[in-house]
């Protein structure tokens, strides 16, 4: 499959990688688990750890041509933690369809209950109203990895207000444990292996630089 501004037999024109992505996505949208990527953080420890999330969409930053990728998690899970003390991430986006990866990499803002900036307060609160009831639900549950013994019906079976509302089905506020994720690309590596091609973006000051590289 060949994109809009793009030439076949291995002489593809460059596109800017918010472009190319889009199309991948606008390629692939129908099919289930087009939103999933995969995050990578590392710790403290410097161990790398990798988790499946899902794109929640951009945000861009007024007066300038960055882009941001949002995401959603527990305050209480590893990788809040690893963000914490290294923002830094990448995140693998794999389209089967058209066999193409991208690799996004970037410092991570935490975007979480005691954020004191208007407009990312704002944004948490919005995001946290276009979660589904499943969703939200969640984010009431134990946190991750505690061992569950027999019987043990508080985590079996745990206390959550259903979708997130109150008795009289109104959304409620956002809980503390909800955090919003902004990556803030400053390189894309692209590759297409259908057409054995490679480009890398990468973000310097107020700019952004594009290069085809060997795949």
């Amino acid at each position: 499959m060949f994109f809009r501004g793009t030439k076949a037999s291995g002489d593809q024109t460059l596109l800017s990688w918010t472009k190319r992505l889009e199309e991948s996505i606008q390629a692939t949208k129908k099919a289930t688990g087009w939103n999933y990527v995969q995050m990578a953080t590392c710790g403290p420890d410097m161990h790398p750890t990798n988790r499946t999330v899902v794109f929640r969409g951009f945000k861009k930053c007024v007066g300038t041509k960055r882009r941001c990728l949002k995401f959603v998690t527990d305050s209480r899970s590893e990788k809040v933690k690893n963000l914490s003390s290294n923002p830094y991430s990448e995140v693998a986006w794999w389209f089967p369809g058209t066999s193409e990866q991208y690799r996004i990499s970037g410092k991570v803002d935490i975007i979480s209950a005691d954020e004191t900036d208007k407009e990312n307060i704002d944004l948490r609160v919005k995001q946290w109203g276009e979660m589904s009831n499943h969703g939200r639900q969640a984010f009431y549950y134990p946190p991750g990895g505690l061992v569950i013994k027999d019987k043990d019906e508080e985590l079996l079976k745990p206390k959550a207000p259903k979708g997130g509302r109150d008795g009289k089905g109104f959304i409620l506020p956002p809980p503390d444990t909800f955090v919003v994720l902004l990556l803030w690309t400053d390189t894309i590596k692209y590759l297409n292996l259908k057409e054995n091609f490679a480009q890398v973006d990468k973000h310097t000051d107020t700019s952004w630089t594009s290069e085809r590289v060997t795949p």
